[in-house]
């Protein structure tokens, strides 16, 4: 059984965000920083027959594939310079450090 965030998680979190203070051109930046910080939110609500976590996803029958399919990704988003690792050490202070995870869905 996967554990999920309830609905009334997920307003408590859009509460804290206070919405109502930020500029309408930033109000999906700070919604998907949130909820990309916060564990337990699936992007993939009810579907129940993926893996939710690269764990998951491992200890599947087609881990392999999931590894593959994976790699794959990576190596196209590194190839279209979509990001660019820089260290730690270099971000200025109080930036946002934007964390990534997998989403596991099958095509």
């Amino acid at each position: 059984m996967h554990e999920t965030t309830t609905v009334k998680e997920l307003e408590q979190l859009l509460g804290k965000l206070k919405l109502s203070e930020t500029p309408p051109s930033d109000i999906t930046e700070a919604v998907l920083s949130a909820l990309g910080d916060t564990e337990g939110i699936d992007p993939r609500i009810g579907l129940d027959d993926e893996p939710r976590t690269w764990k998951e996803a491992q200890a599947s029958p087609e881990a392999k594939e999931w590894r593959n399919g994976y790699l794959d990704e990576l190596k196209s988003l590194k190839d279209m310079g979509v990001y660019k690792l820089v260290p730690r050490s270099s971000v200025p202070a109080g930036a946002k450090i934007r964390k990534g995870r997998p989403v596991f869905t099958r095509k």
